[in-house]
């Protein structure tokens, strides 16, 4: 009986990566409380984290057969960053808040830039030349103009020839005043 749900609904693929993944947490937690080189550690750990965030993109996508696009997309953006989020909680309660500053600006940057010129390069040569809606464009462009917009006053503020140095510190990202800190706080 190949009941949906059950060890025996998966191919030897998804086995094979769930196993590895159970694996590779279970020994980042014990790696954890063993004197061992935090390179070693380090390692371990991206390779259970990306083994979970393959589990939530496959499950997704699962998902996303029977949902139609609409509520896939709302998904994969919803369950898309959930690794990044957890990192960042945990980031911001070792005090690390520049470490968060730069994963955010690492993921705007890769998300509206990287991603967009691969997927341009690889439509273009399969599909040839390629024509893309005004509509469409000016979301994006307006979108990106938006979040350099929400990256820079902070930044603007904060410089010593701000234009209003005295309010830089209620811009600033210190762990007492930001969104995630507030959020990683309510769960301890």
């Amino acid at each position: 009986m190949n009941l949906p749900g059950t060890w025996q609904g998966f191919g030897p693929r998804e086995r094979a990566a769930l196993l590895l993944t159970l694996g590779a947490t279970v020994f980042t937690v014990v790696l954890r409380f063993l004197p061992v080189a935090s390179l070693l550690l380090f390692v371990i750990s991206a390779l259970a984290l990306a083994g979970l965030a393959a589990i939530v993109g496959e499950a997704t996508d699962q998902l996303g057969s029977r949902l139609g696009p609409g509520a896939t997309g709302v998904l994969q953006s919803a369950l898309g960053n959930l690794p990044e989020l957890f990192i960042s909680i945990f980031a911001l309660r070792a005090g690390l808040v520049g470490v968060v500053q730069a994963a955010l600006v690492g993921s705007v940057l890769a998300n509206s830039l990287l991603v967009l010129g691969i997927a341009f390069v690889a439509g273009g040569l399969k599909h040839g030349v390629q024509r893309f809606g005004a509509m469409q464009s000016g979301t994006i462009a307006v979108l990106t103009v938006f979040s350099v917009s929400a990256l820079m006053v902070p930044t603007l503020a904060a410089g010593p020839s701000g234009p209003d140095v005295a309010h830089a510190d209620a811009l600033s990202l210190r762990p007492s005043r930001s969104p995630c800190t507030i959020i990683s706080s309510l769960d301890s």
